[in-house]
């Protein structure tokens, strides 16, 4: 849920929320079985419920909603612990928030659906 949403123009919002402790999030990722569920899944399905809830509370009929997901590009032979990285390797991914979808677990399987589809690389490189 938003807490003390605030109107900064005519299109946009600004708002927090509770926080949740990462070890809490990595949890609930884990406990779907056969699927690699990531942090992000959970977050953004996390928001697209919130903005969800928030938009049916004002009358309004959620839709799709742009999105730009924050992703590593490091991977996991760039995590060691004692080397120091300086740099950013991150970029970000451009996807459409289905807000249609009010199931917690059917609008995460959707998100991880389509998470996992823009990360694969393509077939043919032109």
């Amino acid at each position: 849920k938003f807490k003390n949403p605030q109107k900064l123009s005519s299109q946009r919002w600004f708002s927090t929320s509770n926080a949740i402790a990462l070890n809490k999030m990595k949890r609930m990722c884990r406990r779907i079985k056969g699927r690699r569920i990531t942090v992000n899944d959970c977050m953004l399905a996390c928001a697209a419920l919130a903005v969800r809830d928030a938009l049916l509370a004002a009358g309004e009929d959620p839709g799709r909603m742009k999105v730009i997901v924050p992703v590593s590009l490091r991977g996991k032979k760039n995590t060691r612990r004692d080397v120091v990285h300086t740099d950013n390797r991150v970029t970000g991914l451009f996807m459409s928030l289905d807000l249609r979808e009010g199931d917690p677990v059917k609008q995460l399987m959707k998100i991880n659906k389509e998470m996992n589809a823009l990360k694969r690389p393509p077939d043919v490189y032109l």
